[in-house]
């Protein structure tokens, strides 16, 4: 077998970097188009009394009744709430403030 030249050696390397470079890049491509499959939603509000004022504290559950897997949350100060991340399916909402439901 006859050594290789220098020049010969740095073009194979360079066309190794290229090849790994074009694989780093195709994978990266291939998470991006898979990530933006992902079906996901948001259940957003403001949880009023009867009197139409807003309820700081109140408790939320949302029950997937597919799967009866449940996610808990308490509004912020002004009666806000945000489920993120929700995968599709059916769903209820029950709402509760000092044990006492909400409807």
């Amino acid at each position: 077998m006859r050594p290789l030249s220098a020049r010969a050696g740095l073009r194979i390397w360079f066309e190794g970097l290229t090849f790994a470079l074009t694989v780093v890049l195709a994978l990266a491509l291939a998470a991006t188009v898979a990530n933006a499959q992902l079906s996901t939603a948001s259940v957003t509000g403001v949880v009023r009394d009867s009197s139409g004022s807003t309820v700081s504290g109140a408790r939320l559950v949302l029950i997937n009744l597919d799967t009866s897997v449940k996610r808990e949350l308490l509004t912020n100060n002004v009666g806000n709430y945000a489920f993120v991340s929700i995968t599709p399916g059916n769903y209820s909402l029950e709402a509760e403030f000092l044990g006492q439901a909400i409807r």
